[in-house]
């Protein structure tokens, strides 16, 4: 989930028209319960770098606890413009 998922609703949020907001309003609420149940650690090590690759900043994703299968794919996902 998090390697597909996670950046494709971050995308989609920022893609979104300003009539969508209620939309766009799910998509976060999603999102913070996501990092509500996982706790902290989820938080830190799992969205943040995802979070991080899917906005375009791909030198700041530490991606230490990803499986290396894993790694190249998330890395591969470059925001678009």
């Amino acid at each position: 989930m998090h390697t597909d998922c996670l950046p494709d609703l971050i995308k989609l949020a920022c893609l979104l028209p300003a009539k969508e907001d209620n939309l766009r309003t799910i998509i976060t609420k999603y999102l913070l319960e996501v990092s509500r149940r996982y706790r902290k650690d989820y938080l830190e090590h799992i969205m943040l770098p995802v979070f991080l690759v899917a906005a375009g900043d791909i030198d700041s994703g530490d991606f230490t606890y990803f499986p290396l299968s894993i790694q190249s794919k998330v890395c591969g996902k470059n925001a678009s413009t």
